[in-house]
């Protein structure tokens, strides 16, 4: 980002600040910001705080919102959240199934060639570039292109540094990151065009 940049969303964070009472980031108040920037006259903020749960000015959030309402008797206990959470983590690191076709090379062919003939649903990246035209679109794939592969770049890396054995569980989630961050590029490439480059990295992800 520019500093021009910087600034911009400097100030923006300054008048959301303002709105809604919050001394950010250094303990000072920010001004209200001029009309017609405002919370409306429906109701007040303290109205909203009280109904949602929380306390901007304080940056706290009481219990009740924490719970969405629910009696925190009637939710399960956190270590049965973690329990839960551990066993699910456990079943994808061994599950071959659930690396989203990892080892399955049959499987994602096929999955290829059904989303380039439009029997699925195109990725996410498809409906926002249709709506630009010419430059437009390309520089919006282009930079989503770059973003992905900046990010496997970064996967590989930590794949090729030093392990321990406490980093074993992370190392098997860079791995499946990495083998999702090939498919989101394979969806890139397929979504500019260029199917013989979407079938390369869809294999990537799965080696």
């Amino acid at each position: 980002s520019s500093p021009a940049q910087l600034q911009h969303e400097t100030l923006g964070k300054y008048r959301i600040c303002g709105l809604l009472g919050t001394p950010w980031p250094d303990g000072r108040l920010h001004e209200l910001p001029a009309q017609p920037y405002g919370l409306g006259k429906a109701r007040s903020l303290g109205d909203y705080e009280h109904f949602a749960g929380v306390d901007f000015k304080r940056q706290i959030v009481h219990e009740r919102a924490r719970n969405g309402g629910i009696d925190p008797e009637l939710l399960p206990p956190q270590w049965a959240e973690e329990e839960r959470n551990r066993m699910m983590q456990a079943s994808q690191m061994q599950d071959v199934a659930s690396w989203a076709g990892k080892g399955n090379e049959d499987a994602l062919r096929r999955h290829l060639a059904q989303t380039s003939s439009g029997r699925l649903d195109q990725p996410l990246l498809v409906p926002i570039t249709a709506q630009l035209g010419g430059r437009a679109r390309s520089a919006e794939v282009s930079k989503a292109r770059e973003l992905t592969q900046m990010r496997i770049q970064a996967l590989q890396a930590s794949l090729h540094a030093p392990a321990d054995e406490a980093a074993g569980t992370s190392h098997a989630e860079a791995q499946l990151e990495l083998c999702r961050a090939f498919c989101s590029l394979g969806q890139i490439e397929l979504a500019d065009g260029v199917p013989k480059r979407a079938e390369e990295a869809c294999l990537r992800a799965v080696e």
